[in-house]
């Protein structure tokens, strides 16, 4: 078994793309010396909360209560107006914030990475695709901004 973490540790940089089909590619980034790239802070924030963003709920096996619960709308009907959108994202956030609350007590991340706030989601709908961008707080203080698109919903029914 391993142990526990029980410092504060940095995280690997990742990369995400969306491809034009809505697909999410993961890729990690590479540092100028050529090693792993390494986010802590703000930059840890907003790599965790996009991950969280672009993970169907029980896609993470290590961590399967993890993920956005938006993906639920994947192939339904798109809706009317983007506030269902909204209120699912700030569910999700709150999520997200609980957990990172329980890995602030056990040591494992500092104010600069843990979420406090957020700004409602600006959120834009182009076919089947939903951009969302949003403005996060850290504990720290700290701000910083993070954007997705999501294969989330169909077009509209005719």
């Amino acid at each position: 078994m391993v142990p526990p973490v029980t410092t504060p540790t940095t995280d690997l940089g990742m990369s995400f793309t969306t491809t034009p089909d809505g697909q999410v590619v993961l890729d990690y980034r590479v540092g100028a010396d050529g090693d792993l790239a390494l986010v802590s802070g703000t930059d840890r924030l907003a790599q965790d909360v996009t991950k969280w963003l672009y993970t169907p709920p029980g896609a993470d096996p290590f961590t399967p209560e993890a993920g956005n619960t938006l993906y639920a709308d994947v192939g339904q009907p798109a809706a009317p107006d983007l506030s269902a959108y909204a209120q699912t994202i700030d569910a999700t956030l709150t999520d997200f914030a609980a957990r990172q609350q329980a890995d602030l007590a056990a040591g494992t991340l500092v104010a600069e990475s843990v979420l406090a706030s957020w700004d409602p989601p600006a959120l834009t709908r182009s076919g089947s695709l939903l951009s969302i961008t949003l403005r996060l707080y850290a504990q720290s203080g700290d701000a910083t901004t993070v954007a997705a698109t999501l294969p989330a919903v169909s077009n509209p029914m005719p």
